[in-house]
């Protein structure tokens, strides 16, 4: 009863949606693999455990010592389903900042200024997503920035604590595109093709007994990656202070060809 109870926790999920004229993806200039990604058309969903924070997507320390009453084998399956639905959703992060990214996001992700941010906003994020969202297979939302010891989330919808991070990660003001193969969600979203072949593939676990679970169709199921039209994406491109001038012309350049803005940070 609680195993099923629990698999139908993904359906009815829904969050607000931003509405961000601005939103920021930053980056160095030594991943600037990701700008030939994001300039050949494609939106790359990474898996959320392998994100920096091993918290993400788990249960915050109340919710978990609640389940002390449950009896164990419960308590223990629904630990493990929150640990599964992490392994089965990607997602891309967006910094949501008017007129630039902030200067916390130059420098932490952006490696001091010698970096590069990519501008979107939140209609050009649905657009990329229109198929799976009407699926429910994705979601598109702001984080929720929480004191993971002392906080209690919402638990009607295992996907919620896929859309709440730690405190320290505060400056970040994420809103993110989710995208995920829990529950009935794989077995469809395994009939769609990306950029990069398959969106998603089929995968027998090593358990006991095995079982069928869906993983992303890129970088052996760490990523999804979804197509998107590059010129309406991409607002415009932003270069930090510290790249050197080769680096910026070349940006700009190849921006030029697409008919996309390049300018350096103000």
């Amino acid at each position: 009863m609680v195993k099923a109870k629990i698999k139908l926790k993904t359906k009815q999920f829904s969050i607000p949606r931003p509405r961000d004229k601005f939103l920021w993806h930053v980056f160095s200039t030594k991943k600037i693999f990701k700008l030939d990604s994001f300039l050949s058309g494609e939106l790359y969903l990474a898996r959320l455990d392998t994100f920096k924070d091993p918290l993400e997507g788990s249960l915050p320390r109340r919710n978990r010592s609640l389940l002390d009453k449950a009896p164990e084998y419960a308590k223990k399956y629904i630990i493990d389903a929150y640990a599964q639905a992490v392994r089965q959703s990607f997602a891309t992060c967006w910094h949501r900042n008017p007129n630039e990214p902030s200067n916390y996001m130059w420098e932490q992700f952006g490696d001091r200024h010698d970096g590069i941010a990519i501008r979107t906003d939140a209609k050009q994020m649905l657009s990329a997503a229109v198929p799976f969202l009407k699926l429910g297979a994705a979601h598109f939302g702001g984080i929720k920035y929480i004191d993971h010891r002392r906080a209690l989330i919402r638990t009607k919808n295992i996907l919620r604590a896929q859309f709440v991070v730690r405190l320290k990660y505060k400056e970040e003001k994420e809103a993110r595109l989710l995208l995920h193969t829990y529950g009935p969600f794989g077995s469809t979203l395994v009939a769609y093709q990306g950029p990069r072949g398959l969106l998603v593939r089929a995968r027998r676990t090593k358990t006991t007994p095995p079982r069928r679970e869906f993983v992303g169709g890129y970088k052996r199921g760490k990523a999804v990656v979804v197509g998107i039209e590059p010129k309406a994406f991409i607002k415009e491109i932003v270069v930090g202070k510290r790249v050197v001038d080769s680096i910026f012309q070349t940006v700009s350049q190849r921006a030029a060809a697409l008919g996309i803005s390049c300018r350096r940070v103000r």
